[in-house]
């Protein structure tokens, strides 16, 4: 998104080490992440710009030209600013897969915490239940892949009927 905004705003850019993120997600951290580049004659352009998109200069400028950006507000007090985690029994469930099957499954929905008082509420679900699905979907490979596992350790470990190894060759 950075990069979007530098150059929008005519200064060159480009992404590196973009596909570690998707490729390897889970030590993309350790490897540095992401990283926007800039030629160096811009880079005090580049770093006012990044200043003004973490201040959040281009958001008002944004919600002036097309609106509400339908950000999560308290239904209480109408509040952008809030905390968020993940709700505990979806968390338990998300590491017990995980650990079961070794794929990662991370939890779905959020339970959020207004700053200003103290209300907490789920976050009205956005268009796409596909999200859903696809969840659902993981679960069940999951599931499937761990049941496969259990029965290759069974078959493995109590070796064939008849007491010869499986992995053999037998004579005719």
């Amino acid at each position: 998104m950075l990069c979007g905004r530098l150059e929008a705003e005519g200064v060159p850019a480009f992404v590196v080490h973009a596909f570690h993120v998707g490729n390897k997600w889970m030590i993309s951290v350790a490897l540095g992440g992401a990283k926007v580049q800039v030629p160096s004659e811009y880079a005090g352009d580049a770093r006012r710009i990044e200043e003004l998109c973490r201040r959040g200069e281009f958001r008002t400028l944004l919600e002036a030209e097309i609106g509400d950006l339908d950000d999560v507000r308290c239904p209480k007090c109408g509040a952008r600013e809030h905390s968020k985690r993940r709700p505990l029994p979806r968390a338990a469930l998300a590491i017990m897969v995980s650990l079961l099957c070794g794929v990662v499954c991370p939890p779905l929905g959020w339970v959020y915490f207004c700053d200003k008082c103290g209300w907490s509420f789920m976050a009205p679900p956005r268009p796409g239940a596909l999200r859903k699905w696809l969840f659902v979907g993981t679960v069940i490979a999951a599931f499937l892949v761990a049941m496969l596992m259990l029965f290759s350790w069974i078959h493995t470990a109590f070796g064939c009927p008849d007491g010869a190894p499986c992995y053999a060759l037998r004579a005719i």
